[in-house]
C-alpha cells in the first residue's frame, strides 16, 4: 500500500446524500475530482474547478463538501472500496480449487490484482498516493486491507502441496510487501526503462513462485 502521512480524522459532509437527487450531485462532484486531480495536481486543484466540472453551483458543492479535502477523502474512500470489491472477486474465483490449482497460477492472481488496481488510472493514484495526506481512519484501512491480503496468501501457502515455505505468515507478508511495492513502483516512477503490464505481471509470479517453493 502507499506510504502515507496520518491527519486529523475527517469531518463529516455538511449535508448526507439521502435522496437520489443527491446521491447523483455527489457522485457527480467526486467523478469530477477523479478527473481534475490526475491533471492538475492536488495543491492545485480548487472547488470552483470541481464543482465546475460537475456541472454544479459552488454553493451546491459546499452542502456536502466542506473543502476541497473532504471531496478527496470521498474519492480516496471509493478508490479503497473498489479495491476492495475487486480482491475479493478475485479471490472468490479461485477460492474453490485454491489448493488444487498450480501455486504458480494462484499467485498471478494476487500478482494481477495488484497490478490492476494500480494501472486502472495510474495518474490519479500516483496524485493520491504521493500527493495527498490520509487521514487515521484511511491509515487503519488500508492496515487492514493489507492484513486480509496476507490472511489469505497465508492460508493458501500453508495448505498448498508445491509450497515449501518454512512460516506461512511471514512468506505472505513479504509476498504481499513486495508485490505492492513493485506495483506502485512501476506506475508512480517514470525512471529507467518502461517495463509493461504483462510482462511485469509474469516476472513477479515467477519471482514469488521461486520464492515460495524452494525447499526451507
Amino acid at each position: 500500500m502507499p506510504r502515507t502521512t496520518p491527519k486529523r480524522p475527517a469531518r463529516p459532509a455538511r449535508r448526507k446524500p439521502i435522496q437520489e437527487r443527491s446521491q447523483e450531485t455527489v457522485r457527480a462532484i467526486v467523478d469530477a475530482a477523479a478527473r481534475i486531480l490526475p491533471r492538475r495536481g492536488y495543491a492545485h486543484t480548487t472547488t470552483n474547478e470541481i464543482a465546475a466540472r460537475a456541472g454544479v453551483s459552488i454553493g451546491s458543492l459546499y452542502e456536502y463538501f466542506r473543502d476541497k479535502d473532504a471531496i478527496v477523502r470521498a474519492l480516496i474512500d471509493r478508490h479503497f472500496a473498489e479495491a476492495e470489491a475487486m480482491f475479493e472477486e478475485r479471490v472468490a474465483s479461485v477460492a474453490p480449487r485454491v489448493t488444487t490449482m498450480p501455486l504458480e497460477d494462484v499467485l498471478r492472481v494476487l500478482v494481477q490484482a495488484f497490478l490492476d488496481f494500480h494501472a486502472d488510472n495510474p495518474r490519479l493514484h500516483t496524485v493520491l498516493s504521493l500527493e495527498v495526506p490520509l487521514s487515521r481512519a484511511l491509515v487503519r484501512r488500508v492496515e487492514q486491507f493489507e492484513l486480509r491480503i496476507v490472511e489469505v496468501l497465508e492460508f493458501v501457502l500453508g495448505g498448498h502441496p508445491e509450497s515449501q515455505v518454512r512460516s506461512p505468515r511471514l512468506s505472505a507478508q513479504l509476498c504481499v510487501q513486495l508485490v505492492d511495492a513493485l506495483a506502485h513502483r512501476w506506475v508512480t516512477d517514470k525512471a529507467g526503462e518502461p517495463v509493461g503490464a504483462q510482462e511485469l505481471a509474469d516476472e513477479m509470479t515467477k519471482l514469488l513462485s521461486a520464492y515460495v517453493r524452494a525447499p526451507s
